[in-house]
């Protein structure tokens, strides 16, 4: 009951602090996505499990934080015009980001433990399985720097397509294809995705009025308008419902405490 009522008002509270104090982006992500799971982790499990999920959340994230945000921010799709840090990754991409992302994997992976009731006393903390990912991960991370230093055109989309090309490829078919190698708990993942929607729409819809980050971009969907602030449907889908089932299906695979 305490912890329902924690992953459901927490976040509400949040909004209020965000909004009252017009905190930084980084704050309200921090916020809004990790502190939900850091109390889990405490109330449930351990200093070990914590450390295990960070660790995955940090090694899944930087890759796809990397390339995904570097094709979004060039095309146009979102844009960070404020950071608190002086300088942006590649020039281009807010440091901000990159924590939104561990953040929110964090989160979703915690969560998912907690419904399955699955804790790590003994597994280590990092599974022998994740350099299945770690070794792809690194070479898609080379191949893409020299692409992208060599013509940082080819990652500009201007295209409506561009949001949905990049759920697609980088959210919906992992989740797919992770769902039929791991066959994860499809109950569990639902449970998080739902929860992960409702924060997700609190946190786009503070960040947008806080204007944390900008939606300037051509989309397939008209974009949902709440007074002076636009958020596209894409965004929603992709980040609050595929997105969990993606970092999941990751986390089963290449992550597992029980196998």
């Amino acid at each position: 009951m305490i912890i329902t009522l924690v992953l459901v008002f927490f976040p509400l509270i949040a909004i209020g602090l965000s909004l009252g104090f017009g905190l930084p982006y980084l704050v309200s992500a921090l916020l809004i996505y990790f502190l939900p799971g850091f109390i889990l982790d405490l109330t449930y499990g351990t200093w070990r499990m914590f450390v295990r999920h960070f660790l995955f959340a940090a090694i899944v994230s930087i890759p796809f934080a990397i390339i995904v945000d570097f094709i979004g921010t060039s095309s146009h799709l979102w844009y960070v015009p404020h950071s608190i840090f002086a300088s942006r990754f590649m020039g281009v991409l807010p440091y901000e980001d990159f924590f939104w992302m561990i953040f929110a994997i964090y989160t979703m992976v915690t969560l998912y433990d907690y419904f399955k009731r699955a804790r790590s006393h003994d597994a280590p903390l990092i599974n022998r399985r994740m350099w299945r990912f770690i070794i792809p991960a690194i070479l898609a991370l080379a191949c893409f720097f020299i692409l992208a230093y060599a013509d940082p055109a080819f990652f500009i989309w201007n295209t409506p397509w561009a949001y949905v090309f990049l759920g697609l490829v980088f959210f919906a078919l992992p989740a797919i294809v992770f769902f039929f190698l791991a066959k994860y708990s499809w109950k569990h993942a639902i449970r998080v995705a739902g929860y992960f929607l409702y924060v997700t729409i609190i946190l786009e819809i503070v960040g947008s009025f806080l204007k944390d980050w900008i939606f300037v971009g051509s989309y397939l969907l008209s974009p949902l308008t709440i007074r002076a602030v636009t958020i596209p449907y894409e965004e929603l889908f992709f980040v609050g419902v595929i997105g969990p089932l993606a970092a999941i299906g990751f986390y089963e695979y290449f992550d597992p405490i029980t196998k």
